[in-house]
């Protein structure tokens, strides 16, 4: 079902989510921008994405940094559209692994796909 919501609170209660998860290693997870973003779509879809990019981040990030997290809204009226990007200090993916990125169920983790080491 779709229904209006606002992305900005999704966001708000991701991060507050996972935001414990990187603690132990000194990680932390800061919204930098937020904008108010309406949108009509599946909330649980939604969510998911957003709860696969901001735990994968917490896990691949070098340790004692943070982890930034932009939302804004681009555009004015119909085509408008919301920006999600996610900030962190690990290697990237793959090129290779970029088509699949945001495939449901696909895992682009491979042997030198590891978590980073503190420095």
């Amino acid at each position: 079902m779709e229904i209006p919501l606002n992305l900005r609170l999704i966001l708000k209660g991701v991060v507050e989510d996972a935001g414990l998860e990187g603690m132990p290693e000194g990680k932390s997870v800061v919204i930098d921008h937020a904008d108010d973003c309406w949108l009509t779509r599946d909330p649980a879809l939604l969510r998911s994405c957003m709860e696969n990019a901001v735990p994968n981040a917490i896990h691949y990030t070098k340790a004692y940094t943070d982890i930034v997290i932009l939302l804004g809204l681009v555009g004015n009226g119909r085509s408008s559209e919301a920006r999600f990007r996610v900030v962190d200090h690990a290697d990237g993916v793959p090129p290779e692994a970029l088509s699949r990125l945001f495939e449901p169920f696909a895992s682009l983790r491979h042997e030198s796909a590891k978590p980073a080491e503190a420095a």
